[in-house]
């Protein structure tokens, strides 16, 4: 590729990230309406019930629990989404608890609304109008749980519903209210949150068969690591997958405890940088890079086990350094592709493309954390990529194999089927049911020895691809022939009648005995054929014998000539 193409392509590039990145920010993940709480409360009147978001200023009570009397407690208003370790004028960060209240005013008393949390930092307990609708966890007692909770309320007669969250976190490194309340009419909700699953479930479920499948393909064919780490990539995305999006987990089994969950997640997604640049490794190799293949494989190792036996405190904190070191990987991988490009390396640009996806997530997940992430979505565009790029490897490859076993199979000289192609099919044919009605063709060229000696070897080559070519196009679909060497043909007849067979035997005498032009030649050839039918008990050798001792019965008789024989 052109150095000016290829900047052109990076600028590109360049343009879609940012551009992508402000789009997804703007458009797709703020897509749902909003709800702003101005000083605590919300006037409903106007709303028409679509699902929303509660946001805005909260009235914020810290190291207070719900029930206390709070006229005589100091509250502050906190913007939500609200992260505890964020948060300067708090005393408890990350870890400790406190009260959230909110009032909306104007809602029908007689419509059922339904409101849907995805999980709460790290216990919850949520009131409407003094009534507890919905908990996570067990706040008492300091119990942890993240489990999307759906429910139902409805307004007091005056249309007002005066919502209270009570959040606690004795576990987490972040802490806070981190998930806005999602409000609208109950059917709504309901209808919207299975289909997300739905959907959720179809992504985890896709990303697992294709793991499944693509490490069969390694079990048969161990040379390509490639598809090893692309495998492991997206069992790793899948259970990643079930334990983010949706929480689907909690759908599959009760018995998952809160700190297994977080270990799985941490492990999944800290091993997923590693095997991605392992993947990269294996696509693109490079001398200079070989030596890091092992370092990664202990890092991945390292990465997966360390969630598994740390400290929940521990193992997070790691959190932070990782998504920088993900940003500094990102760009190592795509100076690599860079170069993959420019060296026209097949697959580089879908690998450029999908480091430039996991870019807008990682500039996302660093500037605004405590939004939606954007990993899954970017995830499953790179899986794709990944797919593609195998998928289009393994094609390539296995052309490249048909290539090969044709020019294993083929004559070099005429195109036709050689040797070895014809006493295999000889050898298969008399083994198989079939074998009755098959008629063997040993041809031999008469007058061509004197156009070698007399034109040359490349005259006498032409000759042959000349004959060889009226041959093939004399046979029926069904019939196989081969240059047996020399100026020698066999030709394995198959489904024929003896009248059939000696219609072609006469075809063939006429169309090798036509002239052939090399050049300002016109030369003609001659052709004697053996032929003998398939009779039970032949041994390939046998059959090939006895066509062969009749053509040179045929020889004897003079040329263009047939000589049938029907017994041993």
């Amino acid at each position: 590729m052109k150095i000016k193409g290829l900047f052109l392509y990076i600028i590109i590039l360049v343009l879609i990230v940012l551009g992508a990145s402000f789009w997804m920010n703007a458009h797709v993940y703020n897509s749902m309406a909003h709800i702003p709480l101005v000083n605590g409360t919300s006037d409903l009147s106007d709303w028409q019930g679509k699902q929303s978001s509660l946001t805005g200023l909260w009235q914020f009570y810290p190291n207070t629990r719900y029930g206390a009397d709070l006229s005589h407690l100091q509250s502050q208003f906190k913007q939500v989404p609200h992260s505890w370790e964020e948060d300067a004028e708090l005393n408890f960060s990350p870890y400790g608890v406190g009260v959230y209240k909110g009032l909306l005013t104007g809602l029908d008393p007689s419509k059922i609304y339904g409101f849907f949390i995805y999980d709460e930092v790290t216990a919850y307990n949520l009131y409407i109008n003094d009534k507890q609708v919905a908990k996570n966890g067990n706040v008492d007692r300091k119990i942890p749980e993240w489990r999307p909770t759906v429910g139902a309320f409805v307004s007091d007669r005056e249309g007002r519903a005066e919502i209270a969250m009570e959040i606690s976190n004795d576990h987490y490194y972040r802490g806070g209210f981190w998930n806005s309340i999602e409000i609208g009419f109950y059917d709504e909700i309901v209808q919207n949150q299975q289909r997300h699953r739905f959907l959720s479930a179809f992504v985890s479920s896709s990303l697992f068969a294709m793991g499944v499948f693509f490490l069969g393909i390694f079990v048969m064919y161990r040379r390509r690591a490639d598809t090893m780490y692309f495998a492991l990539i997206c069992i790793c995305m899948s259970i990643y997958s079930l334990l983010i999006v949706e929480r689907l987990i909690h759908q599959l089994t009760n018995a998952i405890s809160w700190d297994l969950l977080v270990r799985l997640e941490y492990a999944t997604g800290y091993v997923l940088l590693p095997l991605f640049c392992l993947f990269i490794l294996k696509l693109f190799p490079t001398k200079k890079l070989q030596v890091l293949e092992k370092s990664l494989v202990l890092i991945a190792i390292a990465l997966g086990i360390m969630p598994m036996l740390l400290d929940n405190q521990m193992y997070t904190l790691i959190f932070a350094p990782y998504k920088y070191l993900s940003v500094i990987c990102i760009v190592i991988i795509s100076l690599m592709l860079v170069k993959a490009i420019h060296d026209g390396a097949k697959g580089s640009y879908l690998m450029l493309t999908a480091c430039a996806v996991i870019a807008i997530a990682l500039i996302k997940e660093l500037g605004y954390p405590n939004e939606y992430s954007y990993i899954p979505f970017a995830g499953l565009v790179v899986i794709w990529c990944f797919a593609l790029i195998v998928i289009e490897r393994f094609a390539t490859t296995d052309k490249r194999n048909q290539l090969l076993e044709r020019r294993i199979e083929l004559d070099e000289l005429t195109g036709l089927r050689n040797r070895a192609y014809i006493l295999s099919s000889i050898e298969r044919y008399t083994e198989s049911i079939q074998a009755a009605g098959a008629y063997l063709l040993f041809l031999d060229l008469d007058g061509f020895k004197s156009i070698n000696d007399t034109y040359g070897h490349h005259v006498g080559d032409k000759v042959l691809i000349m004959v060889s070519r009226g041959l093939q196009v004399a046979l029926d679909q069904d019939d196989v022939i081969a240059r047996f060497g020399g100026d020698e043909f066999l030709i394995l007849a198959q489904r024929k009648d003896q009248a059939e067979i000696e219609a072609l035997a006469d075809k063939l005498i006429h169309v090798v005995g036509e002239v052939v032009l090399v050049g300002e030649l016109d030369l003609t050839v001659g052709i004697s054929i053996g032929i003998s039918p398939y009779i039970k008990g032949d041994l390939p050798k046998e059959w090939i014998a006895r066509s062969d001792q009749a053509m040179y019965l045929s020889k004897r008789g003079g040329s263009n000539r047939y000589t049938i024989l029907t017994h041993k």
